[in-house]
């Protein structure tokens, strides 16, 4: 029972870790995009809205900008 579950979890977990890896590449590209879109006033919620990316998220890279 136990091999037949990591049969079935074997394959969707491999693709959720390409995903998150395509998703980390994705981020480093957006990243710096955001934060110019930061510079000319582009609201986070707009931010948030276009890109997917969470305020939170958005508000932690703007941050990190200004350490």
């Amino acid at each position: 029972m136990r091999a037949e579950v990591e049969q079935v979890i074997r394959p969707i977990g491999r693709e959720r870790r390409e995903l998150l890896s395509r998703l980390n590449e994705i981020d480093k590209e957006l990243r710096p995009l955001v934060l110019a879109a930061l510079e000319v006033e582009i609201s986070v919620a707009r931010l948030g809205g276009l890109t997917g990316l969470a305020r939170n998220t958005i508000s932690a890279w703007k941050q990190a900008v200004c350490d």
